[in-house]
C-alpha cells in the first residue's frame, strides 16, 4: 500500500492559521501577531504524553497497511465535522478490507509496567465513539498497543465492558477478546536459531591487533535457520528482519578467527526461554514486527520521540509475505489466532 500525500507546505500552514484564528476570533491576516509557531511546536514537543499518543496512532496506520488484508485506510478524526448531534467523537481511522468489510477504529497507547495494571476508557468518551459510528451504521473496534510489551490487541468494545458501561482491561483480558486477525495480524514461528555471518575478506588485511581491534572489508554475508545456509534473497530478508524485530534476543555476537586472522563476526539470535516443547519457536505477532521497525524510525534510542511519521512509506516495513509459501530453509508456520468470542464452526487457521 501506498499512502497518497497532499501538499503539506502549501495547505497546512492555511488550514493552521484558520483554526487559530476561528477560535481566538481573529483575521487571518493577524494571526502570523498573534502566536509564534516555534512556541506552540515547543509547548506541544514537551508533553510527553501528546507525542507518543500521536506517533502511536500514526504507526497504526502503518501497521495495518503491513498486515495486507487493507483496501484503503482513511483518517476519520482529521479536520471538523458539523453535527446535529454534538455528543459524538469520530475514531482515528475508517479502514475497508479487501473483503468489503469497513470498520471505523479508535487508537490508543498504553503504557503499562505491569500484566495486573489496566488500560481504561470512560463511558461517556466511549458512548461518543459508538454514538458516530452508529450514526455511519458501521461496527467500532479499539486498536490498544501495549507499549511496554509491544503488542496490539483489537477488541470489540461490546466485549469488554464493566457494568457501568466503561472499559478496565487488563492485557490478558484484551488477548482473549482480540480482534486484530480480521486486519490481517498472525502470529509467526520458525525454528532457531537464525545466525548471520559478516565474512572477511581474505584477500585484505585481517589480522587482530596488539591493542584488540580489528579492521576488515566484508565479502560476503550468510545467513542461517537452524544450522542451515539459506540461499534465496526472500528468505534472508525474512531472516535479518526477523533477528532486528522480532521478540527473539541476540545470543551471541562475536568474532570467529583462525589464528590471529577474522574469519567472520557471527550473530545469533533464539528465544529468551532455553525449555523447548517443539522445534518451531514463536517469533511474535506480525504487527509486533512491524511496530518494532517504525519505532527504531521515530524512537531515538534514549525514548525521546524524533518523529511521528517515518519518511519512507508502509511498504517498506511490510515483510511481504506471499500467501502459501513458508519457506524452503527458513520454514516459516503462520498461525491466525482468534477471540475466544469467536463463532463456532469457524476453524482456527495455521
Amino acid at each position: 500500500m501506498q499512502r497518497i500525500h497532499r501538499d503539506p507546505e502549501r495547505f497546512g500552514p492555511l488550514e493552521l492559521a484558520d483554526c487559530i484564528g476561528t477560535a481566538r476570533n481573529i483575521d487571518l491576516a493577524q494571526v502570523d501577531s498573534a502566536i509564534s509557531f516555534t512556541e506552540l511546536l515547543g509547548a506541544a514537543r514537551t508533553d510527553e504524553r501528546l507525542l507518543h499518543g500521536k506517533r502511536v496512532e500514526n504507526m497504526f496506520e502503518y501497521v495495518v497497511a503491513s498486515l495486507g488484508k487493507s483496501l484503503i485506510i482513511k483518517r476519520e478524526d482529521a479536520g471538523e465535522i458539523t453535527s446535529l448531534d454534538p455528543r459524538v467523537q469520530p475514531p482515528d481511522y475508517r479502514v475497508v478490507l479487501k473483503d468489503g468489510s469497513e470498520y471505523l477504529i479508535e487508537v490508543k497507547n498504553c503504557h503499562v509496567h505491569g500484566f495486573d495494571q489496566a488500560f481504561s476508557m470512560s463511558r461517556k468518551y466511549l458512548e461518543r465513539l459508538s454514538a458516530y459510528a452508529n450514526l455511519f451504521k458501521r461496527p467500532l473496534l479499539l486498536a490498544i498497543y501495549w507499549s511496554s510489551l509491544r503488542m496490539w490487541t483489537v477488541v470489540k468494545p461490546e466485549e469488554v465492558l464493566t457494568r457501568r458501561g466503561a472499559i478496565q482491561l487488563k492485557f490478558a483480558d484484551a488477548m482473549m477478546h482480540n480482534w486484530s486477525v480480521l486486519l490481517g495480524d498472525m502470529m509467526l514461528s520458525t525454528i532457531p536459531p537464525l545466525t548471520c555471518r559478516i565474512w572477511a575478506d581474505k584477500s585484505k588485511p585481517r589480522a587482530l591487533q596488539p591493542d584488540n581491534t580489528l579492521r576488515f572489508i566484508i565479502s560476503a554475508i550468510t545467513f542461517y535457520a537452524a544450522g542451515y545456509e539459506i540461499l534465496t534473497e526472500e528468505e534472508k530478508v525474512w531472516a535479518l528482519y526477523f533477528m532486528l524485530h522480532s521478540r527473539w534476543t541476540e545470543t551471541k555476537a562475536e568474532p570467529v578467527l583462525n589464528g590471529d586472522q577474522l574469519e567472520y563476526i557471527e550473530y545469533e539470535s533464539a528465544p529468551r526461554d532455553d525449555t523447548l516443547e517443539h522445534d518451531f519457536q514463536h517469533l511474535g505477532t506480525l504487527s509486533g514486527m512491524v511496530s518494532s521497525y517504525y519505532n527504531y524510525l521515530t524512537v531515538s534510542e534514549d525514548g525521546k520521540v524524533t518523529r511521528l511519521t517515518p519518511s519512507i512509506g508502509p511498504a517498506a516495513l511490510s515483510l511481504s509475505l506471499r500467501e502459501g509459501f513458508y519457506g524452503d530453509v527458513l520454514k516459516l508456520w503462520m498461525f491466525e489466532v482468534w477471540p475466544r468470542s469467536k463463532p463456532e464452526g469457524k476453524l482456527i487457521e495455521a
